[in-house]
């Protein structure tokens, strides 16, 4: 039972390892609206 947990929880790191691998190679950017820099960075008060 729980070897079989074990192999189920290892395939699904190897599904969700080779999708970010296929998204990463990919290289589509989300989100990639300019944005102004000085709203990125501002001082802590």
């Amino acid at each position: 039972m729980i070897r079989g947990l074990g192999g189920v929880l290892f395939l699904a790191g190897a599904l969700i390892m080779a999708y970010n691998v296929y998204m990463t190679a990919k290289g589509r950017v989300r989100g990639s609206e300019d944005v102004p820099l000085d709203t990125l960075a501002q001082p802590a008060e």
